[in-house]
């Protein structure tokens, strides 16, 4: 109940979050600048037929695999069960800005950009270092809160699940400059993937 009644507060509660972080650096999410556009026109999830869409291509939790998931991340552009939503929204809104499909309004381009991205795309994203990564596994559904949390900590805020090659520099500075390039052709090709890829390596 104190998790649920945590998610259930006002959207602008949240927003006021956008400055505080969990430790770490600050992290561009998907199109962060186009979220705050309060002039795009607003449908409550569940009167929103793209919802039903969006739950049956992620059927399970993007960061522990709880079944039936009903929260989002707009700015990551996944699907989480209300507990790993929880740690999200602690993250703060400059990470994760997090929101209810069935309960909140959203406009009509986050629900698209959920249904374009999803579970599947983004993890393959952020998780595709993980076999580097000795000792960590993958939280279940039935795993702590505390184990949850350390998990999307590792993987959001400090970046320890992502993979880079060798193109894309050892340096940060060559990284930075390497990704803001990507970034730039893939705003222009209209690449999604390519564009949550060039963000979560840049920033």
């Amino acid at each position: 109940l104190e998790v649920q009644e945590e998610q259930e507060k006002d959207d602008d509660d949240d927003d006021t979050d956008g400055g505080k972080s969990g430790g770490g650096s600050s992290n561009r999410g998907l199109f962060d600048d186009y979220l705050d556009d309060s002039n795009s026109s607003r449908t409550s999830g569940i009167r929103n037929p793209v919802v039903s869409q969006i739950l049956r291509a992620n059927p399970v939790c993007a960061d522990c695999g709880n079944r039936d998931p009903d929260w989002a991340s707009l700015n990551l552009g996944i699907i989480l069960c209300i507990e790993c939503s929880g740690v999200h929204r602690s993250l703060g809104v400059h990470v994760s800005k997090v929101r209810s499909l069935r309960l909140d309004t959203m406009r009509e381009f986050e629900y698209n950009l959920l249904l374009s991205m999803g579970n599947d795309k983004v993890n393959k994203i952020w998780e595709a270092g993980l076999h580097h990564q000795k000792g960590w596994t993958k939280p279940s559904g039935g795993a702590s809160r505390k184990a949850k949390e350390e998990w999307i900590k590792s993987k959001y805020l400090w970046k320890g699940f992502l993979e880079y090659r060798s193109e894309d520099g050892r340096e940060h500075v060559d990284r930075v400059a390497k990704f803001s390039s990507d970034l730039f052709e893939a705003a222009r090709r209209c690449d999604l993937s390519a564009i949550a890829e060039a963000l979560a390596k840049g920033g």
